[in-house]
């Protein structure tokens, strides 16, 4: 029997609604408060890109010279009151789509990686390459550095727990019982939900239950027909005032100094609407780096202004685009960085960190 989007995800631990907690075993362990901690935060699916991380100025990109750039915004063809407008961040050179417009206070906290080359443009491929490096974060290894206070032979296998929705985490610990005020604060809808994951993920990190939490802030982004229009609006909204919620309180409780935020998708989203209204896979992908070990107010790599969103070789050293030379923006090079800004083993990805996604 074929494996199913659906099977998949829920294999590599970030199924609907599926929370997981990589845990600090021991009930009685010390708190070590200079440890890093993560939030690896998925919108699933193929995010567009263009309404988000990887914009262009509609007065310049319009209808008239897409047989020239190879790029369609249409944002015309949104939903009613969908924004289309870029937002500028205050003193920063990041420029953000209309979706995205209130992450753009923690820009000055945060590095936008553009250009990314994709494994594949099938959600399997992708997904699977872009898959956070969990294993080399509970290694053997990997648990003597970022988790120092364990013994080396802890079992990895017990160090993982995947939780679907709150109501299965309340069982599993009282603390993450709902908190009136939490829930009207991140506009919770459903256990599962892309904001009620965004909180268990604060508590998680509040209480020292878990040092790594993968979550997924949106789903349902596959948006080959013209629910393009509605859906990745929407959900774009929704997981980025979430994703702002979160970094205002991780930063107001002292924590994201040394907390590192990667949100990520298996690919972006085509230059172009096909014939239903929608949009097709990308070969390119983004990603957002924000709090601890990673650059900040900084956009890294680029895709080309014609040809269709094309990913850009870039200088390992600024992340500027390069007409000659440079190299490719992969997944495993920006895990590669992640992980060695926190001073975890990264020799499992066979590929070196670059100094441009270190902070």
């Amino acid at each position: 029997m074929g494996v199913t989007r659906r099977t998949f995800l829920e294999t590599v631990g970030i199924g609907a609604g599926a929370v997981v907690l990589h845990r600090l075993v021991g009930a009685n362990r010390p708190a070590h408060t200079g440890e890093r901690r993560f939030v690896f935060a998925q919108l699933a699916g193929g995010w567009d890109t263009l309404m988000s991380l990887d914009p262009r100025d509609p007065e310049t990109f319009t209808e008239a010279r897409v047989g020239r750039t190879g790029i369609e915004l249409a944002w015309d063809r949104l939903a009613p009151h969908a924004p289309t407008t870029l937002v500028r961040a205050a003193g920063s050179p990041i420029v953000l789509g209309p979706m995205a417009a209130e992450f753009a206070r923690h820009c000055d906290k945060a590095c936008i990686v553009n250009g990314i080359t994709v494994a594949g443009e099938d959600h399997y491929a992708a997904m699977r390459a872009f898959a956070p490096p969990t294993g080399a974060l509970l290694s053997a290894q990997g648990v003597q550095t970022a988790l120092p206070h364990l013994a080396s032979g802890v079992d990895v296998a017990n160090a993982t727990l995947c939780v679907n929705g709150v109501d299965e985490l309340e069982q599993t610990d009282a603390r993450f019982r709902p908190d009136t005020d939490l829930t009207r604060r991140y506009r919770i809808r459903h256990a599962s939900a892309g904001e009620a994951q965004a909180a268990m993920a604060l508590v998680a990190l509040r209480h020292d239950v878990a040092q790594c939490v993968s979550i997924q802030l949106a789903t349902g982004l596959d948006t080959h027909g013209p629910e393009w229009a509605t859906v990745q609006p929407r959900r774009q909204l929704e997981a980025f005032r979430t994703l702002a919620l979160l970094v205002d309180d991780l930063e107001r409780e002292g924590a994201l100094a040394r907390t590192t935020i990667v949100v990520y998708s298996e690919f972006g989203r085509a230059a172009r609407l096909n014939a239903r209204g929608g949009r097709d896979h990308g070969v390119h992908a983004s990603a957002l780096l924000i709090g601890a070990g990673v650059p900040h107010n900084r956009v890294v790599g680029a895709t080309s202004d014609a040809g269709g969103l094309r990913p850009l070789r870039v200088d390992r050293r600024s992340g500027r685009p390069m007409r000659r030379g440079g190299l490719t923006l992969t997944p495993p090079r920006l895990w590669a960085s992640v992980l060695a800004s926190a001073g975890v083993p990264h020799r499992a990805l066979e590929v070196e960190p670059l100094p441009c996604l270190m902070g």
